[in-house]
Formats: structure tokens, sequence, C-alpha cells
């Protein structure tokens, strides 16, 4: 089945207009956070809805009402630059889109819950998981003594792992295979690493990055392909989605990781702390470090693909692939862009983050419901007293419970974003245009 239609995003453009459901969607401009220039596209608003329609079905099977993980869930999907999966999977074909999209949304809900779990209580619970993808019948997992939302979580996974095979039992069992592998590495990392080098390794496995290589193939109906040759691509482009989301999430996670007994930051995964002690340098000056490694990387993702045509592996062409090699790599780029291009913009990590403008957080904040609705951009120009209207007049609904403290800040906080300003991209801006 043919994938939606889909469109390019320019996200350091002043205004870039497209539209997610009914609500008109601009991408921020050369001020935001997104500094790498890798290609952002998106099969909005085609794919909306079955899309929406995975997610919430997803956070209702996997989570506990009211609990901490659902609330992330919901939060995740309030995001102005766009949906996430949209972006991820904007090649995908629309039959196995959901498919995809319920996957990923899966790992990031076990996250949550698992982060919460003791060590050893979160490595049965994985195990656990894991007889549901690999056993041979359809019998039901025994367990007990488990967390809340596990009984759930092994009837989606039952669910999902019969509409897999159900578009073909040969792929679809590499694809349920390399999902348990995914589950099983994912809490095997150490406590510590002396350097970046020896991070990135375990970094790739805690994003699932392999998984979602191969999952990406699964949903574009190239699972076949012979993709010996681009492992280092694979990787590279993983680097880049990991090392961005460390990027932006440090703020939040830095007070857990500090207050651990260990400071290993209870299974905490970020570079800011190891290139702080591999190059005995302060915060600020490994965060920047981390920014030039990023910016660097991307500049390879180009050069890759400049090159990508006159490469042989193993001693012969790859004529035969040729093609879907290309859109292969080519999607890859697209989704490391969009979880790229739609982390620093994911409240969670945003609200602590400078790079951030200061009232589109507030907008940001002030969206509660529904899951996958955005304000309008036009918002932005409101009045300093209808910003605060909007705010009194969700209050009641919203997830969270604001005091008149909460009120006060918000408005001096407008007030500040009214007379800051940030200096322009340029050299992004340039080496976009480049490649448009």
């Amino acid at each position: 089945m043919a994938p939606f239609h889909s469109k390019v995003i320019d996200p350091t453009a002043a205004h870039s207009p497209y539209t997610q459901g009914n609500s008109s969607v601009s991408a921020p401009g050369s001020t935001a956070a997104y500094f790498i220039f890798l290609r952002v596209q998106t099969c909005e608003p085609g794919a909306s809805n079955p899309i929406t329609q995975a997610i919430q079905e997803t956070i209702a099977k996997c989570s506990t009402p009211g609990s901490k993980a659902q609330r992330a869930a919901l939060q995740r999907h309030t995001n102005p630059t766009g949906n996430l999966y949209a972006m991820m999977f904007s090649r995908s074909e629309q039959d196995r889109l959901p498919i995809a999209v319920k996957f990923i949304e899966f790992l990031c809900i076990l996250d949550d819950v698992m982060e919460a779990l003791p060590y050893e209580q979160s490595i049965r619970e994985h195990d656990i998981l894991c007889q549901v993808i690999t056993g041979a019948t359809d019998e039901p997992v025994s367990y007990s003594g488990t967390s809340e939302c596990l009984a759930g979580m092994i009837k989606f996974l039952t669910e999902i792992k019969k509409s897999v095979l159900d578009l073909g039992v040969k792929e679809g069992s590499v694809l349920l295979t390399d999902f348990e592998r995914t589950l099983r590495q994912r809490e095997c990392a150490p406590a510590t690493f002396s350097s970046l080098e020896e991070y990135l390794p375990y970094r790739l496995h805690n994003l699932d990055w392999y998984f979602a290589c191969l999952l990406l193939r699964w949903s574009m109906n190239l699972s076949l392909l012979n993709t010996a040759g681009l492992s280092d691509f694979e990787s590279l482009t993983g680097e880049i989605a990991g090392l961005n989301n460390d990027y932006y999430s440090w703020n939040r996670e830095k007070a857990h990781y500090l207050n651990s007994e260990s400071q290993s930051g209870d299974r905490i995964m970020n570079a800011v702390p190891v290139l702080v002690r591999e190059h005995s340098v302060q915060e600020a000056e490994a965060k920047d470090m981390l920014k030039e490694i990023l910016i660097k990387r991307a500049e390879n993702v180009v050069q890759f693909q400049k090159e990508l045509g006159s490469l042989e592996w193993n001693g012969k062409s790859q004529e035969k692939d040729t093609e879907g090699m290309k859109q292969y790599v080519e999607a890859l780029e697209n989704l490391t862009a969009g979880y790229a291009f739609w982390n620093p913009y994911w409240l969670r990590m945003a609200e602590d983050c400078g790079e951030v403008d200061t009232l589109e957080q507030e907008r940001f904040t002030l969206h509660t419901k529904p899951i996958l609705k955005t304000p309008s951009i036009a918002k932005a120009n409101s009045s300093t007293e209808d910003l605060i209207n909007t705010l009194v007049s969700r209050l009641t609904g919203g997830i969270r419970c604001y005091s008149v403290w909460d009120v006060l800040i918000l408005k001096l906080r407008f007030y500040v974003s009214r007379i800051s300003s940030k200096c322009p991209l340029q050299r992004h801006q340039r080496l976009y245009n480049q490649r448009a």
C-alpha cells in the first residue's frame, strides 16, 4: 500500500505553515532550537487520523489512568512543531504506519513506567514482555507482583504481534525477534562511562535505535533490503538522535542525576556528564561541545548521501538495491531530523531550556487538550491580558494546576520574551537553503 502524501518542512523559515488536523501550525524561525540542517518531512495532515488513533489506543492500553507515565504520554503529543510520528515515519506505507506508531509509543511509555521501578523489578518485567513476543502460542503469560499496567501491556503486545505477522510471517518474525532483543538490551548499560566513545553504543541500545531502523524499513516494505553497507550510516543517524535528545533533556534530568547517591542518575543516559568527566570541563562547556559534535555529525550525513551512488560494499556493487537503499537513507534522515526537530519543543524537555522561546513555552503549557490539537501560531501576537485570560479559562480542564504565583510568573516571562532577542543561525540557514 502506498504511503500518505508527504511534504518537506523548512525548520529554519520564519513562517512555514502546514496543517495538523484543523489547526494551522508554523515551524519556528531562525531563532529556534533546531540547529542541524537535516531535512524534516511530514505526512500530515493525511495521516493525522490513523496516527492519532494508534497513539490513543497505545496510551489507553499501556498506561494507568492518571499515572505519571500517562500524563507524560499525553504531554508528549502537545507540540506545535507537528506530530512526531508523522515526521519520523513520513514515508511509511498506509497499512503499516499505525503499527510502527504503536511500537514506538509503547517503547516511550515503557521508559516512563520502568524508570519508576526498582532496577530488579524492571528487569523482571522486561523479561515477561519478551515472553509475550517470543512465545509460540497465544496462551497467557504467567506473572505476579508486577506494576499496574503490565497486564495491559501484555494484551497490547499480543495484539500487535498478530498484526505484524498478518502482514507477512517471514518479515514479521524478523521484526519481532529484533523487538525482543531491544527489550532485553535496554537495561544492560553500566552506571558510568569514561568517554563518549564508550557511551555511544549503549546510548543507541537505550534509544532502541537499531530496532527503529528495522521498523522503518518494515513500515516502508523494504524489510528484505540488503543494508550491510549502511551500518555506519545507521549508527551515525542514531548518534545524532540520541545526542540531540541528551542536549535538550539534560536540564530536566540534571537534578535527578546529581541527587543520585552514586551519581549514576538512576539509569539516566546522557552525554553531558560523560563529556564533563572525559574532558574535565564545566557543564556549560560540555553542552557547547555536544552541540558542535551534533553539527559535525549532521554534516557527515549529508556527505554520505552525496557519496552513496559510488559506494561498493563487500567487494560488489549494490545496483539492484540502489533505489530501495536511496529511499531508506532519505527516510532515515527524515526520521532523525523529525525527532531532532521535535525534541526541543517537547514541553517536558523544553520548559527549562533557554534556547526555546519563552512565549512559545507559555503557549505550549496552556494547551492541554485534546491530545493532538495545537494552538494557532497567531496567538503569539495576543496581548498579555489575552494570554492571562486564556490561562485562567483553562485552569479547570488542564492537566496542571496553576496558582496565582504561576500566573504572575507567566506574565513576567511574557514581558521578558518581548525584550529578548537571539542571534539567527545564519550558517544553518545558508546550509539548509543550499540543500533545498
